[in-house]
């Protein structure tokens, strides 16, 4: 999906255009890389302390948990948190690139390796 969106959206972004003859993976890192530390600097700027990052990783491993700390966060009754606990179920897929070929993740932290720290996915 996110090569899809580099190529839908890197003519507006030079810096994105200059992946294209890179491998996939490095192509999706530095996609995902700035994305998301774009939308976190602009959620923080624009919502300041109305702001909660939630990674899909922690929803995955700990649904009960995460939606407990949103809901005091938003500062809304979690009456009904078992019920939206029972809906979630991680992703089969979730984590995987962890797995990976040594080298692809040396170079894949390279490519993105502040980005991936920032998000709380060190090595």
């Amino acid at each position: 999906m996110l090569q899809a969106q580099l190529g839908r959206h890197a003519p507006g972004r030079p810096a994105l255009r200059l992946y294209r003859a890179a491998p996939r993976p490095l192509r999706s890192i530095a996609l995902w890389s700035r994305i998301k530390s774009d939308a976190a600097t602009l959620g923080a700027a624009i919502l300041g302390p109305r702001y909660l990052r939630v990674r899909l990783d922690d929803l995955g491993a700990a649904p009960a948990e995460v939606l407990h700390a949103s809901a005091q966060f938003a500062d809304v009754p979690d009456h009904r948190l078992a019920q939206a606990v029972a809906q979630i179920e991680a992703p089969p897929t979730l984590g995987r690139w962890r797995q990976q070929d040594p080298a692809l993740l040396a170079a894949l932290h390279a490519e993105a390796g502040a980005a991936l720290d920032a998000f709380g996915y060190g090595r």
